[in-house]
């Protein structure tokens, strides 16, 4: 009877946080443990069967967790790959598994990188317009780089960037 209302009350858990946004499966465990602690429930082994509820009701699926939070980044917040990897380890995925999406969307859309990046720079080169070029160039690169682009996307955007919007003044 215990165990049921536990059970119950962890499972509430897990769908008032899944209600807000889509969860990795860390991110379950670790509300779940926090609230096993708050409701003082000492059979931790509760978690193993509302996650396995949970993964019923399709609520704990990190591949889609991993397609949705990168979706979400390039919509919103446009990262490098290496920045959402960083990000997506630390939500508990594993990293082959942020490897295969990132091959499965790279053979969709080779360009999404780039397409973040440009836009990216087309936001943060106004602040840089009174700079030289070269002092321009050197600002974007280190902005890109701090969000986690590779140089080669980095390198290819600043530059298609520089023959058409920078002020040419400044040389």
């Amino acid at each position: 009877m215990i165990d049921d209302i536990a059970f119950q009350k962890l499972l509430d858990v897990g769908i008032r946080l899944v209600s807000f946004r889509p969860r990795s499966k860390k991110e379950f465990v670790d509300a779940l443990q926090a609230a096993c602690k708050k409701r003082h429930i000492v059979d931790i082994s509760i978690i193993d069967n509302v996650l396995l509820r949970l993964t019923e009701l399709g609520y704990v699926d990190d591949e889609k967790f991993t397609k949705w939070w990168i979706d979400q980044r390039n919509q919103f917040r446009p990262k490098g790959w290496r920045a959402l990897s960083f990000e997506l380890q630390q939500k508990g995925i594993d990293r082959t598994l942020v490897q295969t999406v990132h091959q499965e969307l790279e053979n969709k859309d080779t360009s999404q990188e780039e397409i973040n990046a440009a836009t990216l720079v087309q936001k943060a080169s106004v602040k840089f317009q009174k700079l030289s070029l070269k002092e321009q160039k050197m600002k974007l690169y280190s902005y890109l780089q701090r969000r986690g682009f590779e140089s080669a996307v980095i390198c290819r955007v600043v530059d298609a960037m520089a023959k058409k919007e920078y002020n040419t003044e400044n040389t």
